[in-house]
């Protein structure tokens, strides 16, 4: 059961991981319409593109604290995903509950930060998705990925959390071992 669970943490943390990049690196977090959308990082719109124009990306420059913010706890949650992942592995390759509870730990603070970037970002982001003020857009599909992103991240964490009770249990005698029945 353990084996199972482990692996199952391995597996959700890097569908979690693949779904939390596409997000924070995606344009979409905001959406006006098909040619007109905002990221954390570009603004796209297209003023000619009934006409076969072509729409125009480029950076956002004097962006407010918040998104900043945003920014920052979306990034440095990316970072830890890393750490949470080589923890996972030295846990289960080095058999230290520890590592794997560490690693439960670490995802959830994941977790956490990444669901604050998009809370923070959904109360205010027609503000600073550079959009005109009269059109204030929707939420895009970046957004609502990284909203499962968070999802699978929790379920990562309670997969090494439960390995890690197991782990525990298992040490302390409750369950029996394979060669106690032998």
């Amino acid at each position: 059961m353990a084996f199972l669970c482990v692996h199952s943490g391995f597996l959700v943390l890097a569908v979690a991981a693949f779904f939390h990049t596409l997000s924070i690196a995606s344009s979409y977090w905001a959406v006006v319409d098909d040619l007109n959308h905002s990221g954390l990082w570009l603004h796209c719109e297209c003023d000619d593109c009934k006409f076969g124009g072509q729409s125009v990306c480029r950076g956002l420059s004097n962006v407010p604290g918040v998104l900043t913010g945003v920014r920052i706890l979306a990034g440095a949650s990316l970072s830890f995903i890393l750490i949470a992942y080589f923890l996972s592995v030295f846990g289960y390759v080095k058999a230290r509950i520890r590592f794997t509870a560490a690693a439960a730990v670490v995802t959830l603070i994941i977790a956490g930060a990444l669901a604050a970037s998009l809370a923070v970002y959904s109360v205010n982001y027609s503000r600073y998705a550079g959009f005109p003020k009269d059109d204030s857009g929707s939420l895009g599909w970046a957004f609502f990925l990284g909203c499962v992103g968070v999802v699978f991240h929790v379920i990562a964490a309670s997969c090494f959390f439960a390995e890690t009770v197991q782990a525990v249990r298992q040490s302390r005698g409750y369950y029996p071992t394979e060669n106690a029945l032998l």
